[in-house]
Order: structure tokens, then sequence, then C-alpha cells
């Protein structure tokens, strides 16, 4: 991703601008570019690739380009960390990584396949493999829905439980791997009653309900403490 100054009018944000000087945005894409070639050598395929992804959003002063061609890889078992100061575009990223937002340029390939231009089964696959944390658990959780029906609605939806009992057991199993316990303390609960650090702890049980291959953390550990 090149992040260095754009010229006038060129309708970036500024917090995208003046990150990294040209020259090492160049080294950055050309070893994204030499491991994706490694990859297709050994005749690997990346488990879910960017593949020059932008996305600008339309404001009345014109269009803000949040994400301007990035490009990356992740193969089975790795992990990568995007850093950056506050409004350079790492959710926007991690949201269109997602699928969550739809990129004005470029592709999300899982599996190599494009997956705006696949449907049915595969579209839920991908929808399955491919979890958010999200960075805000205030706004991301439903304020009128329990614990349990926040936890056993993905269950429900992917087959994972096929009764109240089997989605009890896997709520509470979900609940004890996040340290929420005993679990039968916070089932019942609604967002309202629970800390941040609760709550934060509730997204990622969500996200682990349906068991992805890639989980998207944004900031997913801000509000909690290390005994997680």
């Amino acid at each position: 991703m090149s992040c260095g100054r754009p010229a006038a009018h060129s309708g970036r944000h500024p917090a995208t601008s003046g990150r990294l000087h040209p020259l090492e945005a160049r080294r950055r894409g050309a070893r994204l570019e030499r491991r994706s070639a490694r990859r297709g050598e050994a005749g690997v395929t990346a488990l879910i690739e960017l593949d020059h992804v932008s996305r600008a959003f339309a404001t009345p002063a014109g269009a803000i380009t949040a994400v301007d061609a990035v490009s990356l890889a992740l193969g089975q078992g790795e992990a990568m960390c995007l850093v950056g100061e506050s409004g350079c575009g790492k959710t926007t990223t991690g949201r269109l990584l997602t699928g969550l937002l739809r990129p004005t340029g470029g592709r999300l390939l899982y599996e190599g396949k494009d997956v705006w231009l696949t449907k049915g089964a595969d579209l839920a696959r991908f929808r399955r493999a491919v979890q958010l944390v999200h960075q805000d658990p205030y706004a991301s959780l439903n304020p009128t829905r329990t614990v349990f029906q926040t936890l056993s609605a993905p269950l429900y939806r992917h087959k994972k439980a096929n009764s109240s009992r089997q989605a009890l057991a896997a709520v509470t199993e979900l609940l004890k791997r996040v340290d929420l316990t005993p679990p039968e303390n916070f089932v019942t609960k609604y967002p309202h009653q629970l800390s941040g650090g609760q709550r934060q702890r509730v997204a990622i049980a969500r996200a682990l309900t349906v068991d992805p291959k890639v989980i998207v953390a944004d900031e997913a550990v801000s509000m909690v403490d290390v005994s997680i």
C-alpha cells in the first residue's frame, strides 16, 4: 500500500497520507509479491487474500479513499498484524477481508476464488469460515438479546445445534473457553448487564461458534485482561 503524501484533490483522507516513504512501500509490495510467487511455484493457494484492494467512501466533499491498493495473503496457520495510527484504514481493511464491505477495486479471494463472484453454498462456506471480532463490543452486540441468544443464533444458522439442549451445551463450552465462568451466571444476561471486558469476551466467543478458519480481530483484546 502506497502511503506517500497525495497530490492536492486526490480524494484521500489525510490520515492515510504521509505514513510510509514511497520507496519503502514499493519494497513491501515487492516482498508480498515474492511471497505470493513462492506460493504459486509451490502449488500452494493462500487461504485468504486481498489482491490490490481499494475502498472509497462518498462524502459531500467528494470521494475519500480509506484503503488504497492493499495486497496481503494468509495461509493456513499463519498470523498477520496490521499496525498503524487511528484512521489509517485498519478497520476498513478488516471489514474488506471478512466481506462486510465490498471493495471499489481489486479482489477478495478465499481458497483461490473471488468471494464477490461466488454465491450459494460457496458463499455460505466463506461466511462460516471467516469471522470478525469487532473493536467495539458496545456496538457489536444486540442489546435486545441475551448472551445465550447471541451465541446460539450462529449455531442454529450453521447447523451446529439442532435443539436447545445442544445449543446450551455448546454455549456453555464457549463461555468456558473465554473464561466467563460459571457459564450459568452469564447465559441469561443482556449486554447492559455486562462490563466492557465481559462484552468483548462474548464477542470473541461468538466468533468461535462456527469453528472458523480465519479470525479477523479488530483490537479484540483492548478491553480484556490477560487472563483470556
